[in-house]
């Protein structure tokens, strides 16, 4: 009995290794799976195909947004061109220059004031610049004269001359103007300017106003005068009084000198 076991267990494992000579039964091939084609819409283009490929959106494909609440948009504004031109330069504003021009007559107005009354004079200024004319000021004190009498209808002058450099040299300049008193204390030179005799306790205020380019200003270098001579006449009465400059880029500044 146990032999016999034996030999079916030597021929049981015969047949798993197989028997030479014997024909083996193989294992059935697996099947290869089957690819699905393409839905028809999208058929598959072979590589290296020709044909131009469908163009791309552009930004100006896009339709037009409508704006929240209907309606159009609004158009973008268009800024005018400016107009540039490369050969255009700016004008330079040029800088006024004034000459004097000498007046004889100066000089023999000087005279009228050599005989009259000694009158006191204070608080004297005068600017004369190339933006607002010939400006000047000064107080007349009787002192041992009588006040001064300003009547309508009379006539008077101003006169400046004797203007003198710094080394004493005379200029030549000179400026001379005449005018004629109305009812309120005031009168019209012939050059275009103005006079006002303002009477007060202790004397009299007297202005005069011009609008006259300088006689010189700080180009004139030592040729600028520092000094002048100033006689006023109204009526029969005369004022002398003496002032002494400094140049200026706009023309001189003067006070008692």
């Amino acid at each position: 009995m146990r032999m016999y076991v034996e030999w079916l267990a030597i021929g049981v494992g015969l047949l798993a290794l197989g028997v030479p000579g014997q024909a083996q039964t193989l294992p059935a091939p697996v099947p290869t799976a089957t690819l699905r084609p393409r839905h028809p819409a999208h058929p598959v283009r072979p590589v290296g195909a020709g044909g131009p490929h469908a163009p791309r959106a552009t930004p100006t494909d896009r339709p037009t947004r409508t704006p929240r609440g209907g309606g159009e948009l609004p158009p973008t504004p268009t800024l005018p061109p400016t107009e540039v031109s490369s050969t255009s330069t700016p004008t330079p504003t040029p800088t006024p220059t004034f000459t004097a021009t000498p007046d004889n007559s100066g000089s023999a107005g000087l005279a009228a004031c050599d005989n009259g009354c000694d009158y006191g004079t204070s608080q004297i200024r005068m600017t004369w610049y190339n933006y607002n004319g010939l400006l000047f000021s000064m107080f007349i004190r009787p002192s041992l004269c009588a006040p001064l009498d300003i009547r309508p209808g009379d006539t008077g002058t101003i006169t400046m001359g004797n203007f003198l450099t710094a080394q004493k040299r005379d200029t030549g300049l000179s400026h001379h103007t005449t005018f004629v008193m109305n009812d309120s204390q005031s009168g019209t030179a012939d050059n275009g300017g103005s006079i006002q005799f303002n009477p007060g306790a202790g004397g009299t205020f007297f202005e005069y106003n011009a609008p006259l380019p300088p006689l010189a200003n700080r180009d004139a270098g030592e040729d600028f005068p520092v000094s002048f001579d100033m006689c006023v006449t109204v009526g029969y009465q005369s004022v002398k009084t003496r002032l002494v400059c400094q140049p200026h880029a706009p023309g001189m500044l003067c006070h008692a000198g």
